[in-house]
C-alpha cells in the first residue's frame, strides 16, 4: 500500500472543523470514523504532542494507513471498531475550572430517527448562515419534507 494521504481520502471542510472542535494543548479528543487520517492529522498537529488522540475506524486498510501515517506519534491511538454495540448516550457536565467536572441533567438517549443518519447532529451540520464564523445555540430544530422559500 503507497502511503498518500490526498488519494487515499480527502476530508472535507477539516480545517473548519478543527476550528470549531478549539482543540487545546493536554486534551484528550475522539475522531469516530478515522479513514485516511485528515482530520486525525489535524487534531494531532493542533496538539503538539501534549495530549491524546483516539482515533476508531472499522475498516483494516483504514487502521493499516493510519498507522503508517501516525508511525512514531505518541499522541494517537488507533482502534479497530463498528460501533455496532454503542450505547449512543450523551452524559452532561461543567466545570468552573477545566480540572473539576459535576455531573449536570440526566442521560440523553441519543436516537437516530428520521431522514436523515446524522440524527442528533442534523441541526448543527445543517445550519446555513450568510457570513462565516459564530456559533449554533440549538435547543429546538424541526425537520420537514419540503422545501422552504
Amino acid at each position: 500500500m503507497a502511503f498518500d494521504a490526498q488519494s487515499y481520502h480527502k476530508p472535507i471542510l477539516a480545517e473548519k472543523c478543527i476550528e470549531f472542535l478549539n482543540v487545546r494543548q493536554g486534551g484528550i479528543y475522539v475522531d469516530c470514523t478515522a479513514g485516511g487520517g485528515g482530520h486525525s492529522a489535524l487534531i494531532l498537529e493542533k496538539l503538539s504532542g501534549k495530549g491524546k488522540l483516539l482515533a476508531f475506524d472499522k475498516d483494516d486498510d483504514a487502521i493499516r494507513f493510519c498507522a503508517k501515517r501516525f508511525e512514531g506519534c505518541g499522541s494517537v491511538e488507533l482502534i479497530k471498531s463498528d460501533f455496532k454495540n454503542a450505547a449512543d448516550k450523551a452524559y452532561f457536565y461543567y466545570s468552573l475550572d477545566g480540572e473539576n467536572w459535576t455531573k449536570i441533567g440526566n442521560t440523553l438517549q441519543m436516537n437516530y430517527y428520521g431522514l436523515h443518519f446524522m440524527g442528533y447532529r442534523y441541526a448543527i451540520f445543517n445550519f446555513p448562515t450568510k457570513q462565516s464564523g459564530g456559533y449554533v445555540d440549538v435547543d429546538f430544530f424541526r425537520v420537514e419534507n419540503k422545501l422552504l422559500k
